[in-house]
């Protein structure tokens, strides 16, 4: 996503994806969005993270991370803008 079409806020801090779906639709089943992290997989912080408009902040998403790889996976539920960023260890799992 170009920085210019970012929310007031959620600047920074690396490329934003954004979970889109049709008008009205609800996800019905869990889609995986994965993130490459390169080299910065090695930071123990490393993970996902969901922009909320209500709150103008970046919070983290539970995620599993393939250090081998340099992969972050998660399984999301919400459309909405989605980052690598800085996260809570209990937020970050390896993966299997």
């Amino acid at each position: 996503m170009a920085p210019a079409d970012l929310p007031s806020g959620a600047d920074g801090g690396g490329p934003v994806y954004e979970l889109d779906i049709a008008a009205g639709d609800e996800i019905s089943e869990p889609v995986v969005l994965s993130l490459y992290a390169g080299s910065s997989i090695l930071d123990p912080m490393q993970g996902m993270q969901r922009w909320n408009p209500m709150n103008v902040d970046w919070e983290d998403v539970p995620a599993a991370v393939d250090t081998a790889s340099a992969w972050i996976s998660a399984a999301l539920r919400e459309p909405g803008l989605y980052r690598r960023g800085e996260v809570d260890p209990e937020n970050r799992r390896p993966a299997k």
